[in-house]
């Protein structure tokens, strides 16, 4: 379906930050309300995160459990990262050429979490 108008999407949610991907969206809410991520669209190579791979679409924002108190998120075609705001990164969905940051080479999909870089730049 194709929409050539803007429409208001009512969710009961306070978004703070959204971001899409090439057929799916994600977006988090305030911080007021627990900094949530919520992903809807196309479940392909599990990059929405909601942990069941068989479910191949939602067309409703899903709560991705385990995670909370994130500042943004970014989507890439077939994944997705977010932002914590004690600076940890969490990551799912496809990992073609380390896009989630997994050791180079390997791909596949899985759902990551990466603690504090102390990197330096």
């Amino acid at each position: 379906m194709t929409h050539s108008m803007p429409k208001v999407c009512s969710f009961n949610i306070q978004i703070a930050q959204v971001s899409c991907g090439d057929d799916h969206t994600v977006f988090v809410s305030s911080m007021n309300e627990g900094g949530y991520v919520y992903a809807m669209g196309s479940n392909t190579d599990s990059k929405l995160g909601i942990g069941n791979s068989e479910i191949r679409s939602v067309n409703v924002p899903t709560l991705v459990e385990g995670i909370c108190n994130i500042q943004k998120v970014s989507c890439g075609n077939a994944h997705t990262l977010a932002l914590g705001a004690d600076g940890s990164a969490y990551s799912w969905g496809q990992s073609f050429y380390g896009a989630l940051g997994l050791s180079s080479g390997l791909s596949g999909t899985a759902r990551l979490h990466h603690k504090k870089s102390t990197l330096k730049t």
